[in-house]
């Protein structure tokens, strides 16, 4: 009960600009199509994404994550990722510095926020370690 009660408050704060006016759309059951044109529409992460990507996972990434989280690009996957999938690429670690001690990961893309004006990352799911640099 209280998690459900805290997942609410988190959602109500986390989102930050009122979504009346965006349709809340769920990445899983859009069509292949959609979905593409939604992952190169989309202009940034919201707050909740954003809190999901830096608690998802260790200590270590946490720590990073806290020093810099840096989106590098909102991409439908390549090759090792599923390419039916959207993925928010990210860098953690401290700003500047993301040569030598950052860590790269990819997170698929749940459910965007889209209104006529812009297109949002709402929710993030799972994530996959990213070993080469960027090209």
């Amino acid at each position: 009960m209280w998690a459900r009660c805290y997942g609410l408050i988190v959602l109500l704060i986390g989102v930050g600009e009122p979504l009346a006016a965006a349709e809340w759309l769920d990445a899983r059951t859009l069509p292949g199509e959609s979905l593409r044109e939604l992952c190169t529409r989309s202009s940034g992460i919201k707050n909740l994404a954003r809190t999901q990507m830096m608690m998802s996972l260790g200590a270590e990434w946490r720590r990073l994550s806290r020093q810099g989280l840096e989106v590098e690009r909102i991409a439908i996957g390549q090759s090792p990722l599923d390419p039916s999938k959207c993925y928010v690429f990210v860098r953690a670690g401290p700003a500047g510095e993301f040569d030598g001690i950052a860590e790269r990961r990819a997170f698929e893309v749940r459910d965007f926020a889209h209104s006529p004006e812009r297109t949002l990352v709402l929710v993030v799911g799972p994530q996959v370690t990213l070993s080469e640099p960027e090209p």
